[in-house]
């Protein structure tokens, strides 16, 4: 069984390494929507949703594309899944209670518990490192927020409170802060990076571009480097690197209609995107090389 096991993992080392000798590979094929990729912490696996068989649902494939497989059912709309740290749960959004929450599901025995009821159309959760929290998006307060829920249970906290939005909420590596978009300093207009201190809640704009949006980003494994999707003025879009303090280091994945959600390997060898190739097509889930890998 060890030997077989490390057969897989071999095969599926050898084709990240194949991949990364191209500029990108499509792993998903599909005339429906696939979206929101998210890395199992051993890096062998995807979980994306996808309406592929009706309602918006969680499907995991591995890495080369294979074994794909259906994780949720058909019967409620379910969005943006993540892995907890250990490999074992997911969390992801749910109607199924007749309104809209966050659940936790156990991978191998697929039962499932309610985390927390919430009916914000866009939750976007993520699970932090240590495993006890899970921060997410929510309009419970008003207006769009960054909030975190203990996974073990207890009352929501409240993270920000701004009157534009601040949404996605991506856990640093190393747990200590929360990387988000947010319109806060742009009235409303344009979406810029921050971070936010977990300890002492102070926020940090990372990125000034009045030519263009940063959206739905994600940390490098080594927490000095960021990943996300911009749309310029003339609607192009790609996905950019930045470092810490918001330096431009590289554009990639340009030519798409629209190319979003990006999430980086746990190894750091490469990064995990949604994109739609033309007008009016549905998204498809890519790979490419990571720029300056770890």
């Amino acid at each position: 069984m060890v030997y077989t096991r490390g057969i897989v993992v071999l095969g599926i080392a050898l084709w990240c390494y194949q991949a990364r000798a191209q500029d990108l590979v499509q792993l998903t094929h599909h005339p429906a929507e696939d979206r929101a990729p998210a890395w199992s912490p051993d890096g062998t696996r995807l979980l994306f949703e996808s309406d592929r068989d009706g309602n918006p649902s969680i499907y995991v494939v591995d890495v080369d594309g294979s074994n794909l497989e259906r994780v949720t059912s058909l019967e409620n709309v379910e969005h943006y899944p993540a892995w907890s740290p250990d490999g074992g749960r997911i969390v992801f959004q749910s109607e199924r209670n007749g309104t809209g929450a966050l659940w936790l599901m156990e991978i191998e025995s697929r039962d499932v518990t309610l985390l927390f009821e919430d009916a914000s159309p866009e939750l976007t959760p993520d699970w932090s490192p240590d495993g006890r929290l899970v921060a997410f998006t929510s309009e419970r307060s008003g207006h769009m927020d960054l909030w975190a829920v203990p996974v073990s249970g207890g009352a929501p906290i409240q993270l920000t409170t701004n009157s534009f939005r601040d949404v996605w909420p991506r856990w640093s590596p190393d747990g200590r802060s929360l990387l988000f978009f947010s319109r806060r300093d742009t009235g409303g207009e344009r979406d810029e990076l921050y971070v936010m201190d977990w300890e002492s809640r102070e926020v940090e704009r990372v990125t000034h571009n009045p030519t263009h949006h940063d959206f739905a980003p994600d940390w490098a494994p080594d927490g000095n480097r960021i990943v996300t999707g911009v749309s310029d003025s003339d609607r192009d879009r790609a996905l950019v690197v930045y470092d810490r303090s918001g330096r431009l280091l590289h554009r990639f994945a340009e030519g798409f209609h629209r190319v979003f959600q990006p999430t980086w390997s746990p190894d750091g060898l490469l990064i995990a995107f949604a994109a739609r190739a033309e007008e009016g097509a549905r998204a498809d889930i890519y790979l490419a090389p990571a720029p300056f890998p770890n």
